[in-house]
């Protein structure tokens, strides 16, 4: 079965996401599972704690803007330790389902980490999606 059926069946649904960041030509690739996951695209993505905020699904783009929490010791949230990092940092996340092997899933949601902010053992990454940073002023 394919992942659209697996995701509209309710019962069998199993989901789980699949987290890319990308900085410097550097990719870290973390999954919501718990175990080390080898996904169709090559990339293997390791577990680790992340928790997001709610999707909204908007016209307007600044409604579409995300909260990622991630542990502070995070390869992605050290980039931040000492200020803003040089490059950007574009994430990508994929849903995918877990009977569904062999399917790429579906792109839930793209856009770049745009700042930090720590609190005790944790981190929250903020990010603006693909749209946002499109409609922003920059030198030409």
């Amino acid at each position: 079965m394919s992942y659209d059926t697996y995701e509209k069946s309710g019962w069998l649904s199993q989901p789980y996401e699949l987290y890319r960041f990308t900085h410097a030509g550097d990719t870290h690739a973390f999954t919501t599972k718990t175990r080390q996951l080898l996904h169709v695209d090559g990339t293997i993505y390791q577990p680790a704690f992340l928790k997001r905020g709610s999707l909204v699904r908007s016209e307007d783009p600044n409604k579409q803007k995300l909260s990622i929490t991630v542990s502070a010791d995070n390869p992605v949230a050290q980039l931040f330790k000492r200020g803003l990092p040089g490059r950007e940092i574009t994430l990508k996340i994929i849903r995918v389902q877990k009977a569904a092997a062999g399917d790429p899933g579906i792109n839930l949601w793209s856009g770049q980490v745009t700042s930090a902010n720590f609190n005790d053992d944790k981190c929250s990454l903020e990010c603006e999606p693909v749209a946002a940073l499109m409609n922003k002023v920059a030198l030409r």
